[in-house]
């Protein structure tokens, strides 16, 4: 599993997030099941910018800002598609 993502409970390594960026400035996790995410090693009280990408409909959508708690991590919850995402954090 990659260093940057993982589900809540266990985790199946042919279905956990898989998460590749440039330092802290963009970070690209792929979710294979439309389920929550928690997004780790972030900056602490560093903050966000948010985008969904919907792999099967090629749309992108802005969401909003976000800032990373005390211990560099911030929970994610799906699309409401149904089906794999992208998520993308980049930092201003």
């Amino acid at each position: 599993m990659a260093r940057g993502a993982a589900w809540r409970g266990g985790d199946d390594p042919l279905v956990a997030p898989q998460a590749c960026g440039i330092a802290d400035k963009l970070r690209a996790i792929y979710v294979l099941d439309p389920r929550a995410i928690v997004v780790r090693n972030l900056q602490p009280s560093a903050k966000y910018q948010v985008t969904h990408f919907d792999p099967v409909s090629g749309a992108r959508t802005r969401a909003p800002e976000i800032t990373a708690d005390a211990k560099g991590e911030w929970r994610c919850d799906p699309p409401k598609h149904g089906h794999d995402w992208v998520l993308l954090l980049s930092t201003k």
